[in-house]
């Protein structure tokens, strides 16, 4: 159980890792491109706190079991 919680935790942390990359990149675009915007909507940021905060939370409750 530990080590699946720890797996969790870390799978979560990554995907928050890959979406703090996909806003930096939109980001970059619209300010230094000549491309057309793209709008960033407030889920982006909501679903990438949500899994860092759950990564963290799955992360110590594997310290616990």
């Amino acid at each position: 159980m530990e080590d699946i919680l720890n797996k969790l935790g870390w799978a979560l942390l990554v995907a928050f890792g890959i979406m703090v990359v996909i806003i930096a990149v939109i980001l970059y675009q619209n300010n230094f491109t000549t491309q057309p915007k793209i709008k960033i909507s407030a889920f982006y940021f909501i679903i990438s706190v949500v899994f860092l905060l759950s990564g963290i939370y799955f992360r110590k409750l594997s310290r616990k079991v």
